[in-house]
């Protein structure tokens, strides 16, 4: 694909970069909510239903239909949570489980390095509506050739130990300087004291 080809739902927008509110969808799905309400107006697709469920592939139509049902469920669970400052995020590492969930972001940092290696990175420090902090880990080398690296690491919440759910994002940034640097602009401890 090229930078020009654009998505038949957003004419003249390049694809990945449709921004459209989450509420245009939601208006289209109430409105088929509401005409679908009225008796009328399910008959002719139960007989269409009815003329084509022994066709090859109908069986499938129920798991479909309960996939369908679970995705609208869960964009209007979506819609329903975004309020405010948190937002809803996703994110696939290059290991591991996509990460989802309603958060905000509490810090980030991006720089470049020098040398004979040269990287871009950035790094972020969520939390979750639940309580719990995720930590991205972003790096690119810069040789123009190698594709980005994600990592993500999820730290639940632990009770009233606060500290030990920081260290735990503080050691999925391997402690770097431009991390303690993150953990004191959040007013975060580094100390543990030990008796």
């Amino acid at each position: 694909m090229n930078g020009n080809t654009t998505n038949v739902g957003y004419p003249n927008e390049p694809l990945g970069q449709q921004k459209r509110p989450l509420s245009e969808a939601f208006d289209g799905f109430k409105m088929l909510r509401e005409h679908f309400a009225d008796e009328r107006n399910v008959k002719p697709f139960v007989r269409i239903y009815e003329a084509m469920r022994d066709m090859p592939y109908m069986e499938q139509v129920p798991a479909i239909a309960a996939d369908t049902e679970k995705a609208l469920k869960r964009a209007v669970r979506r819609a329903e949570e975004l309020s405010g400052e948190w937002e809803r995020v996703e994110f696939v590492p290059t290991r591991g489980p996509t990460t989802e969930f309603t958060g905000r972001l509490l810090i980030e940092d991006e720089y470049e390095s020098k040398g004979r290696d040269p990287i871009r990175a950035h790094m972020q420090i969520w939390e979750t509506k639940g309580g719990a902090l995720v930590a991205i880990d972003e790096t690119q080398r810069l040789d123009g050739v190698s594709t980005p690296r994600l990592a993500v690491a999820v730290c639940p919440p632990t009770g009233d130990d606060a500290q030990e759910q920081r260290f735990a994002v503080m050691e999925h940034f391997g402690w770097s300087t431009r991390a303690r640097s993150m953990a004191r602009k959040l007013g975060w401890s580094l100390r543990t004291e030990v008796e």
